[in-house]
C-alpha cells in the first residue's frame, strides 16, 4: 500500500520521525517536505521516495512548486492514504485532496487555529471546510481534542506526544559544580530564549546545552554565547541521551501569547521522564499542573519571573529532589500509542483499491 506524507519539515522533526517509522511498517511512503538550507533528513531510511522543495515554508514560489509537485504525484500514483501536517498545507492542496479518493488524515500537532487563539466553534465555516474533507483528525492530547469544534471531535484521534522507549543505562558525567540546563527543539523568544539570556546574565555558574532549530535572531545570536554548547539538530534518542548525561534540567517554557502555547503538549515532558531529568516549566501552561502533581520538575510562577536570583537559588537547591520510577518510564512511550496512528490510516476505505 502507498501513503503520501505531506509536511513543510525537512525530515528532522521528532514527531514526524516517530510517525514515519511506524507507518513504514505498513506503507510504502512518498515524503514531501520543505527545507530552507542544508539539513539532516532523519526519515530517509524509512521512506520509498523523498521530494524536498528547497524553499522557506512561507516562500510563495516554494508553495506554488509544492502544490504542483503534489498534483503530479497524485496523478502518477494511487495512494491508499494521505497524511497532512497542520491546516495550512491542507488548505494549500485543498482542491487536490478534495478530489482524491484516498483516506485523508489531518495531523494537528501545531494547529493554526490555536496559534491565532481561535479554538472551538470560532471560524466555524472555515473549519467545516478544512476539517470536513479529512477522514480522521489527529491531536496530541484530550485537551486539544476538546478545543476542536464540536462537529470535528467525533473523528479526532488522540495520539500523545510520547518518545520511543529509551532503554540505555546512562551514567551522569562528572562536571563542574554548575547548573546545566538543556534547551532544545524549536527555540525562540516565546519558548525560553529570553529566560535563558536572563539566567546566563544572573550567574556565571549557569551553563546551557542547546540542540535544534533557532527560530529568531535572538536565538541565533544566543548560540555564540561562551557558556552555551550547541549540538546542532539531534534525533530524539540522542537528545534524551545528552540530557541524561549532561543536564540538571530540561527547559520547557512557553510565553502565554496564544492558545497553542497555553495548551502546549510538549514531547519534552516525556523526554525528561525517559532521561530521568527534571523540567523547568511555567505555571501558565496548562500541563504544568500535571508536572507539579507528579513532581516532574520545577514550576515557575510566571514565564517572566520577577526575582531571577531566587529562581536560580531554588533550581540549585532542588535539582536532586526529583525521581522517576520505572513505572513512569514504561507508561508514556510511543510504542503504546502508535497503533492508533496505523488505525487512523487503515479504515475500510483504505482497502477499496
Amino acid at each position: 500500500m502507498k501513503l503520501l506524507y505531506l509536511c513543510n519539515n525537512d525530515g528532522s522533526d521528532p514527531r514526524i520521525n516517530k510517525e514515519i517509522r511506524t507507518l513504514s511498517g505498513v506503507f510504502e511512503i512518498d515524503y514531501v517536505g520543505m527545507k530552507s538550507m542544508d539539513s539532516t533528513c532523519f526519515v530517509r531510511p524509512y521512506v520509498a521516495n523523498i521530494f524536498m522543495i528547497s524553499a522557506g515554508r512561507r516562500s510563495i514560489p516554494g508553495l506554488v512548486r509544492y502544490f504542483f509537485l503534489v498534483m503530479r504525484l497524485l496523478m502518477m500514483n494511487r495512494y491508499q492514504s494521505i497524511h497532512v501536517i497542520n491546516e495550512p498545507l491542507l488548505i494549500l492542496c485543498y482542491p487536490l485532496l478534495f478530489l482524491s479518493r484516498a483516506n485523508l488524515v489531518l495531523d494537528l500537532f501545531d494547529s493554526y487555529f490555536l496559534r491565532i487563539s481561535r479554538s472551538g466553534d470560532r471560524y466555524l465555516l472555515l473549519k467545516r471546510i478544512v476539517y470536513g474533507v479529512a477522514d480522521k483528525l489527529i491531536v496530541t492530547d484530550e485537551q486539544r481534542r476538546n478545543l476542536l469544534p464540536q462537529f470535528a471531535r467525533k473523528k479526532a484521534v488522540v495520539i500523545q506526544n510520547y518518545p520511543p522507549r529509551f532503554n540505555e543505562a546512562i551514567q551522569k558525567m562528572k562536571q563542574e559544580p554548575v547548573l546545566t540546563i538543556m534547551y532544545y527543539g524549536w527555540f525562540g523568544k516565546h519558548r525560553g530564549t529570553d529566560l535563558i539570556i536572563k539566567l546566563l546574565a544572573a550567574s556565571e555558574n549557569v551553563r546551557v546545552i542547546m540542540a535544534g532549530w533557532p527560530g529568531d535572531e535572538e536565538s541565533k545570536a544566543l548560540l555564540s554565547h561562551p557558556r552555551i554548547q550547541y549540538y546542532g539538530i539531534l534525533e530524539q534518542g540522542k537528545a534524551i541521551r545528552l540530557a541524561a548525561e549532561r543536564a540538571d534540567y530540561i527547559l520547557c517554557v512557553y510565553r502565554p501569547v496564544n492558545e497553542n502555547n497555553v495548551y502546549a503538549s510538549p514531547n519534552k515532558i516525556f523526554d525528561a521522564i525517559q532521561a530521568g531529568i527534571p523540567l523547568i516549566i511555567n505555571r501558565e501552561v496548562n500541563v504544568a499542573e500535571w508536572v507539579f502533581r507528579n513532581r516532574l520538575g520545577y514550576v515557575l510562577e510566571s514565564y517572566e519571573p520577577e526575582d531571577i536570583g531566587s529562581v536560580l537559588k531554588n533550581l540549585e537547591i532542588k535539582k536532586d529532589d526529583y525521581q522517576y520510577s520505572e513505572k513512569l518510564k514504561t507508561a508514556f512511550i510511543w510504542e503504546k500509542v502508535e497503533e492508533k496512528l496505523l488505525n487512523a490510516h487503515q479504515n475500510e476505505d483504505t482497502f477499496m483499491y
